[in-house]
């Protein structure tokens, strides 16, 4: 399993950045030529000022060879492709007509146990 950087635990995005261009050794300005982007551009980023377009967020996963959801997750963000794939689950279709009969008290427990699954699950791989 990939091992979690402390700026993806932090959840820092810039940080995150830094730390994938210091590990190749990379100048800001070397970054950015990689990138096609300002070194200033770049500095912006890491220090927190600006977020990258999603259309960069591609760029710096395949330039870093990084998971791009790894990237969305530090963002705040959800990908193109996870929406679209939640859209088009058949499980989620199902659970959300499951919940929808559901009577308030049930749709309460339900949520306590997705929410129990995750922090399980994120304690287990993050």
């Amino acid at each position: 399993m990939e091992q979690i950087s402390d700026a993806e635990k932090d959840n820092n995005f810039g940080s995150y950045l830094r730390e994938l261009r210091m590990e190749k050794g990379w100048s800001i300005n070397e970054a950015g030529e990689r990138l096609g982007v300002s070194a200033n551009y770049i500095s912006m980023i890491e220090r927190g000022v600006r977020n990258p377009t999603n259309k960069f967020v591609e760029k710096i996963a395949k330039l870093y060879d990084v998971d791009e959801e790894i990237i969305y997750g530090l963002l705040g963000r959800i990908s193109d492709a996870v929406l679209k794939s939640i859209e088009e689950s058949d499980t989620l279709r199902k659970i959300a007509i499951y919940v929808s009969g559901l009577s308030k008290e049930q749709k309460k427990q339900f949520e306590e146990k997705v929410l129990k699954v995750y922090k399980e699950f994120t304690e287990e791989h993050l």
